[in-house]
């Protein structure tokens, strides 16, 4: 779209709106179904992670966290948190840092792997987990639920960071080098996370894993499954391909190879899975 930076990311808001960076670092928000611009606010964006009914969550380009009040279309508040990494080390085009938010908290993870919520009305620190993960790994808000993949697969209350179950109870990753446990997606009342070395399905509740689940040849962990209608998606290791499988049990149905590897990016919508493969956009079919 022109006059946008793609870069900061593209993140929706409710009542049919989008938000997006552009040049300058400005905030851009656009009507969905006619791309019309709504406003504009001066907040310095250099990647946006997130957003709920009243504000948008993004770091600034001298690395600080921020909100934007999207009623008054002012910043609400900026904290300095050089200690998260809300930018990978070395890089200025990588995000760094992957958050959700949820009832009265975004929730950060930041690029070493250190997660904390913030008050989404002050941007006070309310609680952390140091070296959740090895990297910025993405957070999975359900209600006043928290979900967490890294070093360990577990469940926290959103608002105090109280675990709700043990991460003992959920099956561990079977090396150290593999990854760890990549973002959990939603399922019902399940959820589905990549450990390294398969698929598993635990349940939201307790952690406790279902007898679902699948083997992957050589998974990426960290590249986020997808979720549509009643199907998994997972990308195959070395970017091989992506298959789909039952969320109800785990069967494999298909593998969909492209002609050429690269960077993957994955998004679920409308009954459809689309995937962005070495510049190619391809819808492929959900399996009901």
């Amino acid at each position: 779209m022109p006059g946008t930076v793609p870069a900061a990311g593209l993140v929706a808001l409710p009542g049919n709106r989008f938000v997006t960076g552009g040049p300058g670092g400005g905030l851009l928000c656009f009507e969905a179904s006619t791309s019309k611009r709504l406003w504009t606010v001066a907040a310095d964006t250099h990647r946006i992670l997130a957003a709920d009914a009243s504000a948008v969550y993004l770091v600034t380009r001298d690395g600080r966290l921020r909100a934007v009040d999207t009623g008054t279309r002012k910043v609400r508040w900026t904290v300095a948190l050089e200690q998260t990494a809300l930018r990978s080390p070395g890089s200025k085009a990588a995000p760094g840092a992957r958050a959700a938010a949820g009832p009265d908290r975004l929730v950060v993870c930041g690029a070493y792997g250190t997660v904390f919520a913030v008050d989404t009305a002050t941007g006070a620190t309310v609680w952390e987990v140091v070296s959740q993960a090895r990297s910025a790994v993405q957070p999975l808000v359900v209600g006043d639920a928290v979900y967490l993949g890294g070093r360990t697969l577990k469940g926290l209350n959103i608002r105090t960071g109280t675990q709700l179950w043990d991460p003992t109870d959920a099956k561990e990753p079977p090396k150290e080098d593999s990854g760890g446990w990549g973002p959990p997606v939603r399922y019902g009342e399940s959820l589905w996370a990549m450990d390294g070395t398969a698929m598993t399905q635990a349940r939201l509740a307790t952690g406790v894993p279902t007898p679902n689940g699948s083997a992957v040849h050589g998974p990426l962990p960290h590249i986020p499954l997808v979720v549509q209608a009643r199907t998994v998606f997972a990308v195959e290791g070395e970017g091989q391909g992506v298959s789909a499988y039952s969320a109800f049990n785990g069967k494999r149905f298909w593998t969909w190879s492209p002609e050429s590897r690269g960077v993957w990016a994955m998004a679920g919508a409308g009954n459809r899975l689309f995937t962005v493969n070495s510049w190619k956009l391809t819808a492929l079919p959900v399996v009901d």
